[in-house]
């Protein structure tokens, strides 16, 4: 009996079963058409863009004229006139070093040249008088009026007031030697600027001592001339000599400017596999020491691009919300390559230019969406399954 009530009992929940889905699937269908919203919201075709595959080499910019002024000469520091950031003027005094000493030796010198000069003085007319005698005597000799002997006597008494002479002259002009190469080390003592420029570093303060090659005082001239130094790998090497101009990349002015190649290092760095460029760039915004970045372009590629606020961002997934031929919305995933800004060059990728958020950033779409695609630009708007007006 038990057995029976059972297989009846099965029997049942086989045949209502059946009902049971078909009515749950039909009741679903029907709350899905009630849910579904009709909005209203901008859409964006999905179209190619041209962008420039680039290669970036990083550098800093200088000064056309930079100059660290150093002492050639040891001793303490007696005054120093400038501060860093100073505009100075050429010839301006900078620095000046203890000269005490050099001025001594140099006094000490004049003093010894007045001495010698004073002897010679004395000893011409001793020699005015020895050469007549001697000219007498070479007569008298030929005359046979005096002796060989007498003869003798007087010419070396001649000679030697003359050389007396020369040596005091040779003694006069070593003086003259010295006291020219202590006025030269005088003039080191007074650190002057070279050219009209900047002060950017002031290395010393008054009473430091200093000895030969220590640096005193840098400074960058003040024009609009700056050079960009960057290491090329070798494999670029006939890239760069078909270049007259480059684009660069200035960080802290966060715009390209255009820069002619200057010097191309003639040999390789072994270690480094890499030759030196030097690229001149004329800008009165550049400062001395900034960053910059030269950029190579390569060459031009289409590229499937979407502004970045189009994005839906869940986790590690990226997708866009796709409108089908009947306009119904639909939640769809993508691939996502290498983010994309414009530049005054063109559309290049992000980490050659900038590393901040921009608002007209482009991604690259490598999956999940085709040339002609429609997406939704709203997409805080819409929803799976949305239709548009």
């Amino acid at each position: 009996m038990k057995a029976r009530k059972k297989a009846i009992i099965i029997g049942v929940i086989i045949i209502l079963l059946p009902i049971f889905l078909f009515l749950l699937r039909s009741k679903h269908k029907e709350t899905g058409k009630e849910n579904q919203r009709t909005v209203r919201v901008e859409t964006y075709k999905v179209t190619p863009f041209e962008a420039i595959d680039v290669e970036v080499f990083s550098g800093r910019f200088e000064a056309k004229d930079v100059a660290t002024l150093a002492s050639k000469v040891p001793g303490f520091v007696t005054s120093v006139r400038v501060k860093e950031g100073d505009y100075v003027k050429r010839g301006t005094i900078l620095a000046t070093i203890d000269d005490r000493e050099i001025r001594q030796n140099i006094g000490s010198l004049k003093m010894t040249e007045e001495s010698i000069y004073r002897e010679m003085e004395a000893l011409k007319a001793r020699e005015e008088y020895a050469r007549s005698n001697y000219n007498r005597y070479k007569q008298l000799l030929a005359e046979n009026a005096v002796t060989q002997e007498e003869f003798e006597r007087v010419k070396a008494e001649y000679e030697a007031i003359k050389n007396q002479i020369n040596a005091l002259k040779n003694r006069a002009s070593s003086v003259k030697e010295q006291m020219a190469s202590l006025s030269s080390t005088l003039a080191y003592t007074t650190i002057r600027a070279p050219f009209d420029g900047y002060v950017i570093t002031k290395h010393v303060d008054t009473g430091t001592f200093v000895g030969p090659g220590t640096p005193i005082v840098t400074i960058v001239s003040g024009g609009n001339e700056f050079d960009l130094t960057v290491e090329v790998p070798e494999k670029f090497l006939l890239n760069m000599k078909n270049l007259e101009e480059v684009p660069i990349y200035v960080d802290a002015l966060n715009k390209i400017v255009i820069g002619k190649i200057g010097a191309i290092s003639p040999s390789v760095n072994p270690q480094t596999n890499s030759f030196l460029v030097k690229v001149r760039v004329y800008s009165s915004e550049i400062k001395n020491g900034m960053f910059g970045k030269l950029i190579l372009p390569k060459e031009k590629v289409s590229k499937i691009l979407i502004p970045e606020n189009m994005i839906v961002s869940r986790g590690n997934i990226k997708a866009v919300y796709k409108v089908d031929n009947n306009r119904i919305v639909h939640f769809q995933v993508i691939r996502t390559g290498n983010p994309y800004v414009k530049t005054e060059i063109g559309l290049v990728p992000e980490s050659a230019v900038t590393t901040g958020e921009s608002k007209d950033k482009l991604i690259e779409v490598t999956g999940g969406l085709n040339e002609g695609d429609i997406i939704v630009k709203d997409i805080d708007k819409v929803r799976e399954g949305d239709r548009l007006e």
